[in-house]
This record gives C-alpha cells, sequence and structure tokens, in this order.
C-alpha cells in the first residue's frame, strides 16, 4: 500500500526544490555556465509531478509561466534594460538558466505559494516586491546586469503585480 505524503511536507519539498534551481540557476549563470539550472530545474519538476494531484494542470501552468517570465525577461534583454551575464546563444530570447527558474516558479504556484489564490491582494503585493527583488538579487550576485535600472524596476513591479494574481487564478484547481 502507497502512502500518501502529507500536504505540508510536499509545500515544503517544493519551496526548497524552487529554492535549490533558484540559487543554483543565479549562482550558475554568474559563472557563465547557463546549464546547470535548467537540469536542476528539471530534476526538481521530476519530483513536483510525482507529488502532485494533476499533472497535466500543473504543466499548463509550468508553460503558461515559464512563456510568461521568458517573454518578459527576452524584452527587457532586447531593449536593454538589463542583459544576462555570459554568452547566451538564444539572444534574444532568455537563455535556459532563466527558463529553469520560470518553470520551477511556475511549479509553486498550486503547492508552496497556493496561498496567493486566496488573497489576490497579496499576490499583487508579492510581485510588485518579491520579484523585483529576485534580480536584484541577481544582480548581487552577478547573474544580470541592470543598464536601466530604475525603469527596468519599474516595469517588473507593475507587470507582476498584474500577472501575478492572474498566473494565480489560472492556477486553481478547477472544481469537480
Amino acid at each position: 500500500m502507497k502512502k500518501e505524503v502529507p500536504v505540508y511536507l510536499k509545500k515544503i519539498i517544493n519551496f526548497i526544490g524552487y529554492l535549490v534551481t533558484w540559487i543554483t540557476s543565479v549562482y550558475s549563470a554568474a559563472h557563465c555556465y547557463i546549464w546547470p539550472g535548467f537540469l536542476v530545474a528539471l530534476i526538481f519538476l521530476m519530483i513536483h509531478f510525482k507529488l502532485c494531484d494533476s499533472i497535466k494542470h500543473e504543466l499548463k501552468i509550468i508553460v503558461l509561466v515559464t512563456l510568461l517570465g521568458c517573454s518578459i525577461d527576452s524584452a527587457l534583454n532586447y531593449y536593454h534594460y538589463l542583459a544576462f551575464a555570459g554568452a547566451n546563444p538564444w539572444y534574444p530570447f532568455s537563455p535556459p538558466w532563466l527558463w529553469g527558474i520560470w518553470m520551477a516558479f511556475g511549479a509553486t504556484l498550486n503547492s508552496s505559494l497556493a496561498i496567493f489564490q486566496r488573497h489576490r491582494f497579496i499576490a499583487a503585493g508579492s510581485g510588485a516586491v518579491d520579484l523585483p527583488m529576485t534580480y536584484l538579487i541577481g544582480q548581487k550576485i552577478g547573474a544580470i546586469h541592470f543598464i536601466h535600472l530604475l525603469n527596468a524596476l519599474s516595469i517588473l513591479s507593475l507587470l507582476w503585480m498584474v500577472l501575478l494574481p492572474i498566473a494565480t487564478w489560472i492556477a486553481q484547481p478547477t472544481k469537480k
């Protein structure tokens, strides 16, 4: 008989998986390695899919969030608001380490960040403050460089203040 993993433990595993992906991605990128973070994200997603209720629903969310995040990052890079460390063979698109971060972040919306589904204003505030803050931390570590700091942070703040609540709304499991 298969024993079910408690929900609180799933959320802890999810949060740790995201953090490990983020840290690996950013520190690797700062040293011009573009693939380790992406590979760690894939490992995290395999674990996540083993623990989630609906792989199909989670995959939809992860793809949506990854496309949104990478599109925003690519546009900011293309319009010279920020630059990524090291060579990026996919310029003007974001590098693979950022794909990994966005995939992992998408996997948090129904797990460790599921509280945002009930509290959209908190999601908006977090989108406005926390997501831009991760970019600042990424700059301190050396993974990205802001060319127009205030403009880029303002754009990120406004976009994610709107998009994070929308993403959490989309992420909600459908009632049967």
